[in-house]
């Protein structure tokens, strides 16, 4: 199952195939499985077991909390770096496995949630926020996926004492920095005035069906019914119902971060620009139901070329802050940080929405 997700992802995967590569027979394979998916399941839940056992491996020994986490981000860096294939599984392609993949991936989270509070403790803390814990996870999955998956081992190690440093950073703040608050701006959602085309159409009716049924209930003549057009009109546009709606993400998710960036001003202090962003960001989807459904849960659903999709457009969005960041100790702002923290922010926001909170998000931005 790894080398042939690796090979062309997990939707390519064909039973005979696998079963072959494998050296076993069909009816072998059925007295272990009951399909293709539930081997991936258990594939994945075997390549991050053996991830955390790298892990625990490489902490034997060591009290110190610090050191313990740059020991385990090195670890893991070791694993996706000697392991491109088991990575891509365990980071990339499990998004597109269907629901009960999804849940999986839910519980490996949690658990390393639970793990990290533990090792992000101070010796003065008696404990670390569940809410940090995450947004190190969304971190230092963001990178992962983008920097770590067959890396070699010395860009490897540079990587993660970068994360290490960014998350026991995070631990060191101070519960409240002295920024001025800004007031979001409420941008109007008209991008223009002139009837829309067939392709806006589809969009439009593509992202209200997704919004309320679900990625995986999508079809070409809901969304053609929807739409209230003919089979030419969409075919004549995309592909098929994963092209139309990766459209409709990256229009979706290129649009939010449009109005967090509204009102941004150069002459602005960095940290106030940023703490700006935050607060449209947070207003944008407290007041916006549907996009924060598509954005934060949906997308998800549709599989590692929705989840790249957003990664590529988050990874400009941080870029474009490292612009004018300040220096630390003389040193240009690290990437590897501004990445790690943009994928901790919209963490937080994914796991507001997705429990029912997203009215909560500009509060929380002020606390």
């Amino acid at each position: 199952m790894i080398e042939l997700v690796g090979e062309g992802g997990y939707e390519a995967v064909a039973l005979r195939r696998l079963t072959e590569l494998a050296g076993v027979s069909t009816r072998t394979f059925y007295e272990h499985f009951e399909g293709k998916e539930e081997c991936f399941l258990r594939t994945y839940e075997l390549v991050v077991q053996r991830i955390g056992a790298r892990v625990a491996s490489a902490q034997v020994g060591e009290s110190d909390r610090s050191r313990r986490l740059e020991l385990a981000l090195q670890a893991f860096a070791a694993e996706l770096g000697n392991k491109p294939r088991a990575a891509r599984l365990a980071l990339l392609e499990i998004f597109g496995a269907g629901p009960a993949a999804q849940e999986a991936m839910t519980r490996a989270e949690a658990h390393v949630e639970e793990i990290l509070q533990e090792e992000l403790r101070s010796p003065d803390q008696v404990e670390v926020s569940p809410l940090l814990a995450k947004a190190v996870l969304n971190g230092v999955a963001f990178v992962a996926r983008r920097r770590m998956i067959g890396a070699d081992s010395t860009q490897g190690v540079a990587t993660a004492a970068e994360l290490s440093r960014w998350a026991l950073s995070l631990r060191d703040m101070p519960a409240s920095k002295a920024l001025p608050l800004s007031t979001p701006t409420h941008e109007s959602r008209s991008m223009s005035r002139a009837e829309p085309g067939e392709r806006e159409i589809l969009l439009a009716a593509t992202a209200k069906l997704a919004a309320t049924k679900g990625y995986w209930q999508l079809t070409v003549p809901q969304i053609l019914a929807g739409a209230g057009l003919r089979k030419k009109s969409f075919t004549s546009n995309f592909a098929g119902v994963e092209d139309c709606f990766l459209a409709v993400i990256e229009q979706r998710t290129a649009g939010l971060i449009g109005r967090a960036m509204a009102g941004l001003s150069d002459e602005m202090p960095w940290a106030s620009r940023v703490h700006f962003f935050i607060a449209n960001l947070g207003t944008a989807i407290a007041s916006d139901p549907v996009t924060a459904k598509l954005v934060f849960v949906e997308a998800r659903s549709a599989g590692r070329a929705a989840v790249s999709l957003q990664d590529e457009l988050l990874a400009g969005l941080a870029n474009d802050f490292l612009c004018d960041a300040p220096k630390h100790h003389d040193q240009p702002a690290s990437p590897i940080y501004a990445e790690a923290s943009l994928a901790a922010i919209w963490g937080i926001a994914r796991t507001y929405v997705g429990t029912g909170r997203r009215g909560q998000l500009p509060k929380l931005v002020r606390v």
